[in-house]
């Protein structure tokens, strides 16, 4: 029993020693980069002269604070391949949503966490608008959204699978839409699911011959007019 255990802790060690023996011996000269949209683009600037020649640790060290400040990701993986390449798995962030903001000629695109991925022109993306009069607006790439502009977001796409929207304006306090021909007004924060619910409840209750044109969801008690 004694040699058994002693067996098992000889190897056990061996196996912690030589781990971390390979963490400082082993040099990395290769580098393969695969992500959820396919090859990493060059945009990224993953190369091997970020960690080649360095040691297996080191490389793993500088490529993770690399990929940490990236905004384009949302996440990864680094592993290492026999005999010196280290193998990279990278998950970006997609744009869900643009962002067009009054006056402003370029659009911002926002994933579904509500961080800004990146700006541009329009890409065919559903639109929330933020009008003049919302306030003073400064969004950064890389930065998260404001609560309330979230709060937007989830509005834009609750609507979107509901009623097929891709439109939503952000107008001060409140927010806009035009839901099955209503004018639709919403609050500018509190429970998603509760006020998209009562819109559902609201719409299919109303009929042609009601003549109405507005549903004002912004107090506790709707207005219909």
């Amino acid at each position: 029993m004694k040699k058994v255990l002693v067996l098992v802790v000889s190897v056990v060690t061996a196996g912690v020693v030589g781990y971390f023996l390979a963490l400082r011996l082993v040099k990395i000269k290769n580098v393969e980069c695969v992500s959820n949209l396919g090859e990493c683009p060059a945009e990224l600037g993953i190369e091997r002269g970020i960690v080649y020649g360095k040691s297996l640790a080191s490389s793993k060290r500088r490529m993770g604070k690399f990929l940490d400040e990236s905004v384009a990701v949302s996440d990864y993986r680094i592993k290492y391949r026999f005999p010196s390449t280290l193998e990279v798995y990278v998950v970006f962030r997609r744009a869900e949503v643009e962002i067009v903001i009054s006056g402003e000629s370029t659009r911002l695109y926002v994933d579904g966490a509500g961080v800004v991925v990146g700006s541009g022109e329009e890409a065919g993306l559903p639109v929330l608008n933020i009008e003049s009069g919302s306030g003073e607006l400064t969004l950064e790439i890389g930065e998260r959204l404001a609560d309330q502009l979230i709060y937007g977001v989830e509005l834009l796409d609750g609507l979107g699978r509901l009623y097929g929207i891709n439109n939503v304006s952000m107008k001060g306090e409140y927010y806009e839409a035009s839901v099955e021909g209503y004018r639709v007004l919403m609050p500018g924060q509190g429970d998603v699911g509760q006020l998209l619910g009562k819109l559902s409840v609201i719409v299919s209750g109303l009929n042609d011959k009601a003549q109405k044109t507005t549903i004002d969801l912004r107090f506790d008690d709707p207005v219909i007019r």
